[in-house]
């Protein structure tokens, strides 16, 4: 009678430890394809990827324009449209092109001699770099010389307002605009042309 028990005792033992086993291994077995399943997504699939950014008002660049006020001129602007965003310096050789080459809007004007082109933009480490067409220092009196020169300043820098510009005419450092000698500081920012030069 004693040797019966035992044997009892052997089957449920091992019953236990076989069935321990096999609970331990299915659930190493789902631990391991729940962790394999759960990868974090490729970077080529990433929703964050696809959304494309809405140019926010600061950057998108802008054409500037003169307007009379009665008393004086003064520079506005208007967006200029981009049908992709390209790198900054796409973006302000359009604008640029857009103010030397599109007619002002209503009750808008330009005193950048037609035929003027942008012969180069860059973006470099001390500031932007732009190159113009001799055409950009032929005509008009002192007020026309300081309202072109603040229209591609200020279209120049309308994604960054606080950018320095390098300008040059056919490849030379513009020191002198037009037949009244409007002395050009090299490189010119926003605040020193709102400083030196009243519209």
């Amino acid at each position: 009678m004693m040797e019966q028990p035992k044997q009892n005792r052997g089957i449920h033992i091992g019953l236990v430890v076989g069935l321990s086993a096999l609970i331990l291994g299915s659930g190493g077995g789902t631990a391991w394809w729940m962790i394999n399943s759960m990868q974090a997504p490729n970077s080529s699939s990433s929703i964050l990827e696809e959304v494309k950014p809405i140019p926010s008002e600061n950057n998108i660049p802008r054409a500037y324009w003169l307007k009379d006020t009665g008393n004086s001129l003064e520079l506005v602007s208007t967006p200029v449209q981009m049908k992709t965003i390209g790198s900054s310096e796409e973006q302000l050789t359009l604008a640029l092109k857009t103010v030397l080459e599109t007619p002002a809007g209503p009750e808008m004007s330009s005193t950048i001699p037609p035929g003027t082109t942008v012969l180069s933009l860059e973006q470099k480490s001390d500031g932007i770099h732009l190159d113009f067409s001799q055409e950009f220092t032929t005509g008009g009196g002192s007020a026309s010389m300081t309202g072109r020169l603040g229209q591609i300043l200020y279209t120049a820098t309308s994604l960054d307002p606080d950018a320095q510009v390098w300008l040059s005419v056919e490849g030379e450092p513009l020191e002198y605009l037009g037949g009244g000698g409007l002395e050009i500081q090299q490189p010119m920012t926003r605040a020193v042309y709102d400083q030196e030069f009243a519209l």
